[in-house]
């Protein structure tokens, strides 16, 4: 038992080992160019789409339609909540009276 958990922990430590080697090999490529290539991206957006990389009136748009969308949905809730206060309130009625009579016999 003690000979294979050595031989375990040899492996696990060679396949840890080879994992990390060939992980840089092949992610330094990807991390040397990345810089260059978002730079090169972001400017070539800047030149083209100016507009449409910071448009703030689509932005102000979409953000008063969301506004709008959950202003209605709380109005819902509300609407809901007050239904339900009315159902509990008429349901715990009837039971309150008939705690008092049963009390009062």
């Amino acid at each position: 038992a003690l000979v294979c958990r050595i031989f375990e922990g040899i492996r696990d430590y060679c396949v840890q080992s080879m994992e990390l080697k060939f992980n840089c090999f092949f992610l330094m490529p990807i991390i040397e160019d990345f810089p260059a290539v978002l730079r090169e991206e972001l400017e070539s957006a800047y030149a083209k789409e100016l507009d449409t990389i910071f448009d703030v009136g689509s932005l102000r748009k979409h953000l008063e339609h969301r506004q709008h969308h959950l202003n209605s949905e709380l109005e819902q809730v509300k609407r809901l909540q007050t239904k339900f206060a009315t159902i509990h309130s008429t349901l715990s009625q009837p039971a309150n009276r008939n705690q008092a009579t049963i009390v009062t016999s």
